[in-house]
């Protein structure tokens, strides 16, 4: 970390990029050539103050070895902890976890039993069976928060709209038709205490 940080500092001195870039996203596995070109350096000092120590001083070599180790072994250590491999099989001997991998808590143990029939559920509610059961209907306004007022003098233009095409519409088959997916959210807004 040391040399990766005195790196990035000569860098930003120097006018350079330093080098930060957006996360790696997917499986987490960086390529051996990208891990090979971040992590030389690294590598080129442990083995050479290994081996001068070696030649000049081997207490002293014995006592910085585990410094030595981490910067001579820069490259596998940098693949390994990215790797989804290693993550799993340590996860298996039990190293490396946080109490909440081994034993989940209640909170978390509850969502999973709720979820498994969550899609279920939405996938048949709709604004029309929304409209036909008042439960149903009660259920989901309270989940909604209550929508701050805009800026005065800046009327929001999807609800207005949204509940000019209501009045005028002769059936809700027809107002839901006319409305826009913007629209249709301005009115579900609006109407958060409508049938309780």
């Amino acid at each position: 970390m040391m040399i990766i940080q005195s790196q990035q500092l000569s860098a930003i001195l120097l006018g350079h990029d330093s080098g930060w870039s957006a996360q790696r996203r997917g499986d987490g596995t960086t390529p051996w050539r990208e891990i090979i070109r971040r992590h030389w350096l690294q590598t080129s000092i442990g083995i050479a103050l290994s081996a001068g120590l070696a030649f000049l001083s081997p207490p002293v070599l014995a006592w910085m070895s585990p410094t030595l180790a981490g910067l001579v072994l820069a490259i596998p250590l940098s693949r390994a902890s990215g790797s989804p491999l290693v993550g799993r099989l340590f996860r298996k001997l039990g190293l490396l976890v946080i109490p909440e991998e081994v034993t989940l808590p209640p909170l978390m143990q509850r969502r999973a039993e709720l979820e498994s029939g969550y899609s279920e559920l939405v996938e048949h509610t709709t604004i029309e069976s929304l409209l036909k059961d008042s439960s149903a209907r009660i259920a989901h306004f309270h989940t909604l928060l209550q929508r701050p007022p805009g800026p005065r003098g800046q009327p929001d233009v999807d609800r207005l709209t949204a509940r000019a095409k209501v009045e005028e519409a002769t059936s809700v088959r027809e107002a839901l038709a006319w409305l826009t997916p913007r629209e249709r959210l301005a009115h579900l807004r609006q109407l958060r205490g409508w049938g309780r």
